[in-house]
C-alpha cells in the first residue's frame, strides 16, 4: 500500500492572514478550493504520480518547477478565481502548502513561488 502524504504549510510564503481574508471574502470559492486540495491529497495517498493527477483533474494547473495549482473548479458564474499553489515533494511524501492568491496577481505570485522552490524545495532531479 502506498504511504500516506504529509501536509506542510510552514512556508515562509504561505499567509494564514491572506488565506484568512480570502476564505472570508470568498466563502465558496475557498470551500471548493480546499475540497480540490482533499482531492488531489487522495489521490496522492492512493499513489497515483502528481504529474497523471494533472493529466487527469481540471482543477489542477501546472506551473512549472514542480508547483502546481489547484483551482476551484468548476467555476461558477462571477465567482473570484482563486489559486492554491503547491509543491508535492515525491522524495519525502510531503505536500508543501506555498501560497494562496488569484488570478489578478497570477504573474508575481508564481515568481515568488519559484524563487521560494528554488531555494528551500527543488528536487536534484525536478
Amino acid at each position: 500500500m502506498p504511504s500516506a502524504w504529509t501536509i506542510n504549510n510552514d512556508a515562509s510564503c504561505f499567509s494564514r492572514s491572506a488565506a484568512k481574508s480570502f476564505q472570508k471574502n470568498y466563502p465558496q470559492e475557498f470551500v471548493n478550493i480546499m475540497a480540490n486540495l482533499d482531492r488531489y491529497k487522495s489521490a496522492l495517498d492512493s499513489g497515483i504520480h502528481p504529474e497523471q493527477i494533472k493529466k487527469e483533474n481540471t482543477f489542477v494547473h501546472n506551473e512549472g518547477k514542480g508547483v502546481v495549482s489547484i483551482t476551484q473548479h468548476p467555476l461558477r458564474k462571477g465567482a473570484h478565481p482563486l489559486r492554491l499553489y503547491i509543491y508535492p515533494c515525491l522524495t519525502t511524501h510531503v505536500l508543501h502548502i506555498l501560497f494562496i492568491g488569484d488570478k489578478h496577481h497570477q504573474e508575481k505570485d508564481i515568481q515568488t513561488i519559484h524563487n521560494y522552490v528554488k531555494k528551500n524545495l527543488q528536487e536534484p532531479n525536478a
